[in-house]
C-alpha cells in the first residue's frame, strides 16, 4: 500500500510496466545465454548431434619454446593431434570410446567446474584476530586445458599438474589415446 491517501500504488500505464518487465527479463536471459553458454541452464543441451561435439585436451608448455599440444576427439569419429597449429596425426575414434569419455566428464560434473584452477586461495588469521583471504596467481606453469565444444557453445577448465586429480586423470587418458 502506498503511504499517500491509503491507495495502492499503480503504474501510470499497466501495459507499459508489464512490457518493460518482460523486456528486461528477456534481455537478461539473452545476455546470460550469449555471454557464457556454459553458465546458462540450457547448456549443455540435453540432446545434440554427435557431429557437433569436440572434446579437446590442450597441454601448454612454458619457457622459451612455448608449445601447445592438442588432442581433439571429434564427434565425427576421429581423433586429431596438433602441435601448435600443425596437424601431426589423425586416426579413427570408436564411438563407444567417445561415449565413455563424455560420460566420464558428466560424472565429474565438468560443466559446473571453475574455468580456472590457476589461482590458489587461502586464509590466515592476523595478529589482530582478523581473518584475511589471499589469492595467489600461479603464472608460468605448464597447464592443461580441457574443453568441450558443442555447436557454438563451449566449456573449458584450465589447471596445472596439482589441479583436480580426476580431471588430470581424464586429460592423461585422452592424451594416451593419441595416435
Amino acid at each position: 500500500m502506498s503511504h499517500r491517501a491509503g491507495r495502492p500504488h499503480r503504474p501510470a500505464h499497466p501495459t507499459f510496466a508489464g512490457a518493460t518487465r518482460a523486456l528486461a527479463l528477456a534481455l537478461g536471459m539473452l545476455m546470460t545465454t550469449s555471454a557464457h553458454p556454459a553458465t546458462a541452464e540450457t547448456w549443455p543441451p540435453g540432446d545434440y548431434p554427435v557431429d557437433s561435439l569436440r572434446i579437446e585436451v590442450t597441454r601448454q608448455s612454458v619457457g622459451a619454446t612455448r608449445t601447445r599440444h592438442v588432442v581433439a576427439l571429434l564427434g565425427s569419429g576421429r581423433i586429431e593431434v596438433r602441435e601448435n597449429t600443425a596437424l601431426q596425426s589423425s586416426a579413427p575414434l570408436a564411438r563407444d570410446a567417445l561415449s565413455a569419455l563424455l560420460d566420464r566428464l558428466y560424472r565429474l560434473r565438468f560443466f559446473t567446474l571453475p574455468d580456472s584452477y590457476l589461482t590458489r586461495y587461502g586464509v590466515h588469521i592476523t595478529a589482530e584476530g582478523r581473518v584475511q583471504r589471499s589469492a595467489l596467481r600461479l603464472p608460468d606453469r605448464e597447464t592443461t586445458q580441457v574443453c568441450v565444444h558443442i555447436g557454438a557453445g563451449q566449456k573449458c577448465s584450465v589447471f596445472a599438474d596439482d589441479g583436480p586429480a580426476e580431471l588430470n586423470a581424464f586429460a592423461r587418458d585422452v592424451r594416451a589415446l593419441a595416435p
